[in-house]
Protein backbone atom coordinates (compact mmCIF):
# COMPACT_ATOMS: atom_id res chain seq x y z
CA UNK A 1 0.00 0.00 0.00
CA UNK A 2 1.29 3.45 -0.91
CA UNK A 3 1.47 5.85 2.00
CA UNK A 4 -0.31 9.17 1.51
CA UNK A 5 1.57 12.45 1.57
CA UNK A 6 0.81 14.92 4.34
CA UNK A 7 -1.10 17.06 1.85
CA UNK A 8 -3.29 14.11 0.86
CA UNK A 9 -3.91 13.24 4.52
CA UNK A 10 -4.85 16.88 5.19
CA UNK A 11 -7.37 16.72 2.35
CA UNK A 12 -8.86 13.51 3.76
CA UNK A 13 -9.13 15.00 7.26
CA UNK A 14 -10.71 18.16 5.80
CA UNK A 15 -13.21 16.08 3.84
CA UNK A 16 -14.20 14.12 6.93
CA UNK A 17 -14.82 17.36 8.82
CA UNK A 18 -16.81 18.78 5.94
CA UNK A 19 -18.93 15.62 5.62
CA UNK A 20 -19.46 15.47 9.38
CA UNK A 21 -18.02 11.97 9.80
CA UNK A 22 -15.47 13.44 12.22
CA UNK A 23 -16.76 16.05 14.65
CA UNK A 24 -13.61 17.79 15.90
CA UNK A 25 -10.38 19.10 14.42
CA UNK A 26 -8.38 17.23 17.04
CA UNK A 27 -10.01 13.89 16.18
CA UNK A 28 -9.51 14.39 12.44
CA UNK A 29 -5.89 15.47 12.91
CA UNK A 30 -5.17 12.44 15.09
CA UNK A 31 -6.98 10.00 12.78
CA UNK A 32 -5.06 11.19 9.71
CA UNK A 33 -1.76 11.92 11.50
CA UNK A 34 -1.60 15.58 10.47
CA UNK A 35 -0.72 18.69 12.50
CA UNK A 36 -3.77 20.10 14.27
CA UNK A 37 -2.75 23.72 13.59
CA UNK A 38 -2.24 23.08 9.89
CA UNK A 39 -5.65 21.40 9.56
CA UNK A 40 -7.32 24.25 11.43
CA UNK A 41 -5.63 26.89 9.24
CA UNK A 42 -6.71 25.05 6.09
CA UNK A 43 -10.27 25.06 7.41
CA UNK A 44 -9.93 28.83 7.89
CA UNK A 45 -8.96 29.23 4.23
CA UNK A 46 -5.17 28.98 4.13
CA UNK A 47 -3.78 27.40 0.99
CA UNK A 48 -0.82 25.06 0.70
CA UNK A 49 2.49 26.87 0.32
CA UNK A 50 2.96 25.54 -3.21
CA UNK A 51 -0.32 27.23 -4.25
CA UNK A 52 -0.01 30.58 -2.56
CA UNK A 53 2.51 32.17 -4.90
CA UNK A 54 4.76 32.96 -1.97
CA UNK A 55 7.53 35.40 -2.70
CA UNK A 56 7.90 34.01 -6.22
CA UNK A 57 5.06 36.10 -7.64
CA UNK A 58 6.43 38.83 -9.88
CA UNK A 59 4.55 42.06 -10.35
CA UNK A 60 4.19 43.40 -13.86
CA UNK A 61 5.71 46.83 -14.57
CA UNK A 62 2.65 48.95 -13.66
CA UNK A 63 1.97 47.35 -10.25
CA UNK A 64 5.72 47.29 -9.57
CA UNK A 65 5.93 51.03 -10.27
CA UNK A 66 2.91 51.66 -8.01
CA UNK A 67 4.55 49.70 -5.18
CA UNK A 68 7.88 51.50 -5.60
CA UNK A 69 6.06 54.86 -5.65
CA UNK A 70 4.26 53.95 -2.41
CA UNK A 71 7.56 52.91 -0.77
CA UNK A 72 9.25 56.14 -1.91
CA UNK A 73 6.36 58.23 -0.59
CA UNK A 74 6.50 56.50 2.81
CA UNK A 75 10.24 57.01 3.07
CA UNK A 76 9.99 60.66 1.94
CA UNK A 77 7.43 61.27 4.71
CA UNK A 78 9.82 59.75 7.24
CA UNK A 79 7.70 56.65 7.83
CA UNK A 80 9.23 53.21 7.90
CA UNK A 81 8.41 50.34 5.59
CA UNK A 82 8.54 46.71 6.67
CA UNK A 83 7.94 43.39 4.89
CA UNK A 84 4.36 43.14 6.12
CA UNK A 85 3.52 46.61 4.75
CA UNK A 86 5.03 45.75 1.37
CA UNK A 87 3.11 42.45 1.24
CA UNK A 88 -0.16 44.15 2.20
CA UNK A 89 0.21 46.93 -0.39
CA UNK A 90 1.35 44.48 -3.10
CA UNK A 91 -1.78 42.39 -2.48
CA UNK A 92 -3.95 45.52 -2.54
CA UNK A 93 -2.42 46.58 -5.86
CA UNK A 94 -2.95 43.10 -7.32
CA UNK A 95 -6.62 43.08 -6.24
CA UNK A 96 -7.19 46.54 -7.73
CA UNK A 97 -5.71 45.29 -11.01
CA UNK A 98 -8.08 42.34 -11.08
CA UNK A 99 -5.52 39.73 -10.03
CA UNK A 100 -5.59 37.46 -7.02
CA UNK A 101 -3.66 38.59 -3.94
CA UNK A 102 -0.83 36.09 -3.64
CA UNK A 103 2.00 37.76 -1.73
CA UNK A 104 2.74 36.22 1.64
CA UNK A 105 4.79 37.23 4.63
CA UNK A 106 7.10 34.22 4.30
Amino acid sequence: MTSLSEEDRLCCAYDELEEGTTKTFRAAAKAWNVPYDKLKSRWAGARPRNENGSNNTLLSETPKLALLTWINLRLTCGKGVNNYDIMRVANHIQINNGSEARATAR
